[in-house]
């Protein structure tokens, strides 16, 4: 039982890490590129509500800032 726990503990800390990594790897990747892409949130209280299409993937929103 403890093996098991223990097992499930490890497997949970690595999907952990690599969703981490992933997300550290694309915030990287907007700040190398000034390119910044995030989900449109069209409620203004606390639940959140994204934007989606008919399949129900997040419309993103884009934006780019140059400093002169």
């Amino acid at each position: 039982m403890k093996y098991t726990l223990a097992k499930d503990a490890i497997s949970w800390i690595v999907n952990k890490i690599k969703d981490n990594t992933s997300s550290i790897s694309t915030l990287e990747e907007m700040c190398l590129q000034n390119r910044f892409e995030l989900p449109i949130n069209i409620s203004s209280n606390s639940d959140i509500v994204l934007l989606t299409d008919d399949l129900g993937n997040a419309i993103l929103a884009e934006w780019s800032y140059q400093i002169k």
